[in-house]
């Protein structure tokens, strides 16, 4: 379809919708939307203040040595601990979830040096 519209597109797409979300400030912009929504959850702070360092940490995965496939299963592994560590939460639970069946594209801006995280709008939805 997007060869039918646009034919000599070389660029590369980034796909918004949960099931393959890769744009952090929409998982940070949810996450701290399940946090004011219910000051009162430990769940809610962890998941946002978690991922808030994990996305701070793979903006400087690709400055390391360690290899991209490295660098992907080791942030991975930390989003999958977040979920695993917060699901006892029903009030996080749906937003989990999404972040689960999402989980696979995390970080496939690690894998693909073309896909950046460091556009301005994560820049700025991380230091809210």
């Amino acid at each position: 379809m997007l060869y039918e519209v646009l034919p000599e597109f070389k660029g590369v797409i980034v796909c918004d919708g949960w099931r393959r979300q890769r744009c952090w400030a929409h998982i940070v912009l949810e996450a701290k939307y399940l946090r004011d929504a219910h000051p009162g959850s430990a769940a809610a702070r962890d998941i946002l203040e978690r991922l808030r360092r994990i996305c701070e940490t793979a903006r400087g995965a690709s400055e390391k040595r360690m290899s991209r496939a490295r660098a992907r299963a080791a942030l991975l592994g930390c989003a999958r601990r977040v979920i695993d560590d917060n699901w006892g939460s029903r009030i996080s639970r749906p937003f989990l979830t999404k972040l689960e069946g999402a989980a696979d594209d995390l970080f496939e801006f690690v894998l693909d040096g073309r896909r950046r995280p460091r556009d301005a709008v994560v820049a700025r939805v991380l230091r809210q």
